[in-house]
């Protein structure tokens, strides 16, 4: 559901039709993809409709004229209507979320604290489950057991061997793999 507009859409629109083929919002808004997400904790910078203290400060990019905007925030992008690019800024959320735990060397487990379907299937899209000796050459292997491991009811049922499993995918695959993740910083 779109947000109701704010204050600045007019900024909104302007900016994002300017860098647009379509000089119409409605079609201009369909031409863009979310890229990358930079934290900023001081919230010293603006989007690009003109909302101070950004403290999430997106990119999108419009593949058919090659023009990125930044930083524009998320309800900003909300505003374009499009679920998926609002699932993928929660899950370029989440990946930050992840990646800041893994920086602050906080506990980290497979679970619903980090964890959700749509992260680990990013993870695995990105190639975070590389084949190996350990999963007979295909990272999807890693990533169906860890899906398995997450779904699971009935959490005193998993075995130990599992748990050990899943922590090791975890430290040797995940957490490097998301330390220097591409769409995050």
């Amino acid at each position: 559901m779109t947000p109701a507009p704010t204050p600045n859409f007019q900024q909104l629109k302007s900016e994002v039709t300017a860098a647009s083929r379509a000089r119409n919002w409605l079609y201009a808004v369909r031409e863009w993809e979310v890229v990358g997400l930079e934290e900023d904790t001081s919230g010293s910078s603006n989007c690009i409709c003109g909302q101070p203290n950004l403290q999430k400060l997106f990119t999108i990019r419009n593949p058919l004229t090659d023009r990125e905007l930044y930083p524009i925030g998320s309800t900003c992008i909300n505003h374009f209507g499009r679920r998926e690019l609002d699932d993928e800024v929660k899950v370029l959320e989440d990946l930050a979320k992840l990646r800041r735990a893994i920086l602050d060397r906080r506990r980290i487990a497979v679970d619903s604290e980090f964890f959700t379907r749509a992260l680990l299937k990013r993870l695995y899209d990105d190639g975070a489950f590389p084949g190996d000796e350990y999963n007979r050459g295909h990272g999807s292997v890693d990533y169906e057991f860890l899906l398995g491991y997450f779904n699971a009811r009935d959490k005193p049922a998993i075995s130990s061997q599992q748990h050990r499993r899943a922590t090791a995918i975890l430290l040797s695959k995940i957490v490097p793999f998301v330390k220097g993740h591409p769409s995050i910083s």
